[in-house]
């Protein structure tokens, strides 16, 4: 259960109209399965515009963005670090 400033949050259902929205993953995905058979960019986009599509971050709650963006920095950092470094001829 979460917790909202050391209390327990009650956990509140949703309506099916409401559309979890991340933008780097989404992203990704629509690179992948672009050129795929059946891929409809309108489907693909639909959330996007619905009344109730929620997007990170929220300035009331950044935690997760911070999380998601030090996971994406870090992982960044070690491939670059891990990359194998080209020599330069002499």
């Amino acid at each position: 259960a979460d917790k909202v400033e050391g209390k327990a949050a009650t956990v509140q259902r949703h309506t099916a109209q409401v559309h979890w929205i991340h933008p780097y993953f989404d992203f990704y995905e629509f690179r992948s399965r672009k050129t795929q058979p059946g891929f409809s960019r309108r489907r693909f986009l639909h959330p996007y515009v619905q009344p109730k599509a929620y997007a990170i971050p929220f300035w009331d709650d950044p935690m997760p963005f911070l999380k998601n963006a030090e996971k994406f920095i870090g992982a960044a950092v070690r491939r670059r670090l891990q990359a194998p470094r080209s020599s330069k001829p002499k």
